[in-house]
């Protein structure tokens, strides 16, 4: 069994390794009252995109990925399961794999907030969210973000 670094909520660093044309980084999040246990690994290939894997154990029920996305660029759904989010330079295609769908937000309000930024206390202003449904029975959901700039898009700006 694998000992895990943990801070105070649960969470930690596994480790950051470079891999041939990249990097990889992985974590984990274990929540005290709860079963499920999330594992990350993120793989950056620069000029490429970005790759993330999320494992989930212990689920018993459908879970969401949230994937904020920056202001230069707007969304096009293509399919249920792949966002192309476009710039004045760049397209950049995200894809999630199969058990999950694509869901975009932006400035929704009702049933509960979805899709804001607040760069100002009290000063909420809408952002895209993108949010990859996965079923129940989905155990992992990888996602991928080809093209560049891959990490500005989802990195807030």
């Amino acid at each position: 069994e694998r000992h895990y670094r943990r801070s105070f909520d649960g969470s930690c660093l596994n480790g950051l390794t470079k891999k041939p044309g990249g990097f990889e980084i992985s974590g984990t999040a274990l929540r005290e009252r709860s079963t499920v246990k999330h594992h990350r690994t993120a793989t950056l290939i620069p000029r490429y995109g970005l790759r993330v894997l999320d494992v989930v154990e212990g689920n018993k029920h459908g879970f969401s990925i949230w994937w904020q996305v920056g202001q230069r660029f707007a969304p096009e759904q293509a399919s249920t399961r792949q966002v192309d989010l476009k710039s004045s330079l760049s397209t950049l295609s995200v894809k999630v794999s199969a058990g999950c769908e694509f869901a975009v937000h932006k400035g929704v309000r009702q049933p509960r907030l979805l899709g804001w930024r607040s760069f100002d206390l009290n000063k909420l202003v809408p952002a895209v969210a993108l949010e990859a449904r996965c079923s129940a029975t989905t155990k992992w959901i990888q996602t991928h973000f080809e093209g560049a700039p891959a990490v500005e898009a989802i990195i807030p700006n």
